[in-house]
This record gives C-alpha cells, structure tokens and sequence, in this order.
C-alpha cells in the first residue's frame, strides 16, 4: 500500500531532481530519502528514479506518473483537511506565496507574519526570486508581482496601484543637474534594475496630452535587487525609476528629489496571481483579503 508519507517523498524527488534537494523539502538526511526511495521500490516492485550525472535524478517513466498522481492526490488530501476544518469554522493548511526580492522582503514578509500570528492553524512559506516571468516548477497558491503582466491565463487579483517614480539624490543633482526632460536622460548616470526578462535599459515616458518618449539608458550600474539599486541612488551615483512603495519615504525625508513630475512611466500595480480553481482555498482567499486591506493602505 502506498501512504501519504511515500507520495510526499516521491513529490519531494521529482521536484527537487536530487537526493539532497528532497532532503530539505523533508527535512530529513539524504541518506534517509535514499533509504526511503529503495524501500518504496522494493514493496512497488518497480525503479522510480535513475541516478544522473552525480548526485542528480532522473524520474522513471513510472517514477514520473506517480508522482504526477502523487500531486493530485496530496492536493485532494490538503482540501479535505481543510474543509473538515471549515465544519468546525477553523481556516488550516499550508499557505505558498512566491514574491519578488524587493517587495517580498519589505512588504509581503512582514505581511506574512503577522498574517499567521492572527490565524494559528495556518502555516506559510515565502519564496522571494527575481524571476517571475517564467511559472515556478514547485506549487504554490499566490504568486505577487510588481508591474504589467504578461499573457497569463491565471487568475488575477489587484491588491494595490502603485507608480514609479523617477529620481534622485540631491548632492547627485547638484553635481550633474537636474534632467529637464526624458532626452536629457542619456546624459545622466542611470541605473537600471533588472527584474524577469524585461527591457530594463528602455524607459518610457507619457507627458501631457498624451505625448509619448522613449528613452534607451546606458547604465553604468545594474542590480537585480531594486533595493540595491535605491542604495546606489542614495549614495549619489545616479538616476532610478523606482516603485512609490520604495522611495516614497525617502522623497518624504529629502534624501531622494522626484525629477519631471509632469512625465509618468508605467504603472506598476501590485497584482496577486492564483490558480483557476473552482473554489478557491479558504486560506487562499483570507490572505487576499488581508493583503489587500492592508497594503491597499501603504503601498
């Protein structure tokens, strides 16, 4: 008989692709996995996973529908739980969020805690990359994002506006001056910030009456953490466009100067993204909820 723990550990093998990737989704040695994997294939009768260069694996053809089924039932199994727990008007279950660096450790981590600290029978895990452009291979139930999307057929929930915002420090402004509009960009310092697989060195710009310019930076500094690249601008060594939700506190102290107020890059809204169930999980929805009556507010 196959159990939950063996459909766990198979779940655990495919997706991390290695003896050690699985030991730390479970939280066991990898020589524990390597044990537990022989012992299923014994009882099943059948080889789940082939060694591959090093310390990889390579799913069987039958290691690969297992764990197929091995995903659609635990799902099942976690939806059970979860609406035995809504009879007795208890929200439980394990809540997987997948957010940008910036954003997710500013903003949705601190969410996230106090999120669980006012619902106990709920456990969180936050998965912060700089690659969101591409759907993770792991499951997840919200992914965040900062900024347009892209053709998704995944559901999505507007959690906040938010617009970006171009400037800089003051002692870099009296150094090199003030750009007086988009053109005067190619002349400054700009630094970009390279997030998904967006044209970052491409800024675009709407004036008054609809007017459009588009301006290609030369960055002398490029980070994939927005935050680095504020520090960077913080530091005087140049121009960035930047989420409000990042710089508004420091336009707010002086330490940063918005530049050509009357000129609006893209919007960049707060978007929350889910998958296209029929109901959505009860955690799921709560923690929508929450994070869009709360960062409503701030962002």
């Amino acid at each position: 008989m196959i159990s939950s723990t063996d459909l766990q550990l198979v779940q655990a093998i495919a997706r991390g692709g290695s003896l050690a990737a699985a030991s730390r989704t479970l939280n066991v040695t990898a020589s524990a996995v390597s044990q537990r994997l022989s012992s299923l294939e014994q009882r099943l009768g059948l080889k789940l996973a082939e060694r591959s260069g090093g310390a990889s694996l390579v799913m069987t053809t039958e290691g690969e529908l297992l764990a197929a089924r091995a995903e659609q039932l635990l799902n099942t199994l976690d939806g059970l739980e979860e609406e035995i727990a809504a009879q007795r008007g208890i929200i439980s279950g394990h809540l997987k969020v997948i957010a940008p660096l910036g954003f997710g450790r500013l903003r949705i981590a601190p969410l996230l805690a106090t999120f669980q600290t006012q619902n106990q029978g709920i456990t969180v895990n936050l998965q912060l990359s700089d690659q969101l452009g591409h759907l993770p291979r792991d499951s997840w139930d919200i992914i965040f994002r900062v900024g347009p999307l892209k053709n998704s057929d995944l559901l999505r929930t507007t959690i906040a506006s938010n617009r970006r915002i171009l400037c800089a420090s003051p002692d870099y402004l009296k150094q090199h001056g003030s750009p007086r509009t988009p053109a005067d960009l190619t002349n400054h310092q700009c630094i970009a910030i390279r997030e998904d697989d967006e044209d970052v060195t491409l800024w675009r710009f709407t004036g008054k009456e609809g007017k459009r310019s588009d301006i290609r930076i030369a960055p002398p500094l490029a980070s994939n953490d927005g935050e680095v690249a504020k520090g960077w601008a913080l530091s005087d060594r140049g121009i960035i466009l930047r989420s409000e939700w990042s710089v508004r506190e420091d336009i707010k102290a002086g330490r940063l100067t918005e530049l050509l107020p009357h000129w609006q890059a893209p919007d960049a809204p707060v978007t929350a993204l889910t998958h296209h169930n029929s109901t959505k999980p009860a955690r799921v929805q709560l923690f929508l909820d929450f994070a869009k009556e709360r960062l409503g507010k701030t962002v």
